[in-house]
Order: structure tokens, then C-alpha cells, then sequence
């Protein structure tokens, strides 16, 4: 196997795909949210992660990046920071009833975008992409 050639492939694949998904689109979808913040308010509602700190640690970013989003994130009314009974220095993120709009929003227009991405593909073609991605995903853990 000649790396540098794989190496190509898969910069080439990541390029394809995030152009795909929009990730450099100015917003997602029909919303107000660009893609790295849509990310970050799915990632807290589905991985129920309470602090700035959390957040920061599991999408391996700044926590002042973080900061600065879920700042955003409340001048929007998509949620809402309460100081911990238990530790008065941290602030627990909660998503309102507003946040948790976007969050099906996004989630309805991401299974579509995916949908739409499958849909002309025969079974066996689409078992062989998830089977091909559930083999990347394990190798990348």
C-alpha cells in the first residue's frame, strides 16, 4: 500500500463529504445556526453534557470557543445557564423549550439530507457504505 496515495484518497473523501454535508455553509439548513454551531447545540442534547467544560472536552475544542457559542446560544433563548447547587463555581447548560425546537429541526433536516443521499442507492449498496463506515468508525476509536 503507498500511504502518501491513501493519504490523497482520504483527504479527497473528507473534501467531498464536508462540502456534502455544508459545513462551510453560512447556515444550516433553514436555520440561524452555522454548521459548528448546530453541532455543538446537537451534541449537548444528545450527549447530556452539563458544562462549558464538558462540552469543551468532548469535541476537543477551546473552551473559549465554547464559551463564546453557548453566550450566543443564550441571546438566542436556545439556552439557558444556572449556577450548580452544588458547586457555585460551575453553571450547568440546559436547552429550552425554544433550543430543543432547533434540535428536531436539525435533526429532521439532517435524517432527510441522508435519506436523500441513500435514496437512489440499490440495498446492497447501502449495506456495503455502512458497512464500510461502521469499519472506518471502529479503526478512528
Amino acid at each position: 500500500m503507498n500511504l502518501p496515495d491513501s493519504i490523497s484518497t482520504i483527504r479527497e473523501f473528507n473534501r467531498l463529504y464536508t462540502k456534502y454535508l455544508g459545513v462551510f455553509d453560512r447556515k444550516i439548513f433553514s436555520t440561524e445556526l452555522a454548521w459548528s454551531e448546530a453541532r455543538i447545540l446537537l451534541e449537548i442534547y444528545l450527549n447530556s453534557l452539563e458544562t462549558l467544560t464538558d462540552v469543551a472536552k468532548f469535541l476537543g475544542v477551546d473552551k473559549a470557543y465554547i464559551s463564546r457559542i453557548i453566550k450566543k446560544f443564550k441571546d438566542k433563548g436556545l439556552v439557558e445557564a444556572k449556577r450548580d447547587s452544588k458547586d457555585k463555581r460551575k453553571y450547568l447548560i440546559e436547552i429550552t423549550p425554544t433550543g430543543l425546537e432547533l434540535v428536531e429541526t436539525i435533526n429532521l433536516e439532517s435524517n432527510k439530507q441522508i435519506f436523500d443521499l441513500f435514496e437512489d442507492m440499490s440495498e446492497h449498496d447501502i449495506a456495503l457504505t455502512l458497512n464500510a463506515m461502521d469499519v472506518i468508525s471502529k479503526k478512528l476509536r
